[in-house]
């Protein structure tokens, strides 16, 4: 997961009428392993996005010359170990991660 509480965002804002301590002393969650700004996150899900274009014109010559039951059998497995792989990519690098949503975009 992504660690949201590492950077502040553009909207925050101190409020100094509030007393600090009357925080509870209770367990504060999980806070995430992943230090991407939101324009990280943002080119994550973009990244799925932006391959589905050239795919999609050139799915219908792939479907022709090897017949669709082939060009989906294909589809569904990339998409499949795409998403297997995601969550061990995305430990590794981010740029690994950027790749395989790319793939998973081309599955769609």
């Amino acid at each position: 997961m992504v660690n949201s509480t590492a950077y502040l965002s553009e909207n925050s804002h101190v409020n100094d009428s509030k007393c600090l301590g009357e925080a509870t002393n209770g367990s504060l969650g999980y806070r995430g392993t992943f230090l991407w700004d939101p324009r990280m996150q943002a080119w994550l899900f973009t990244a799925t996005y932006i391959t589905i274009l050239p795919t999609i014109l050139s799915s219908g010559y792939l479907a022709d010359r090897y017949g669709p039951k082939y060009v989906c059998l294909f589809a569904l497995l990339l998409f499949v170990f795409s998403t297997i792989t995601a969550p061990e990519l995305a430990k590794w690098h981010y740029g690994a991660l950027m790749t395989d949503r790319s793939l998973i975009g081309m599955a769609e």
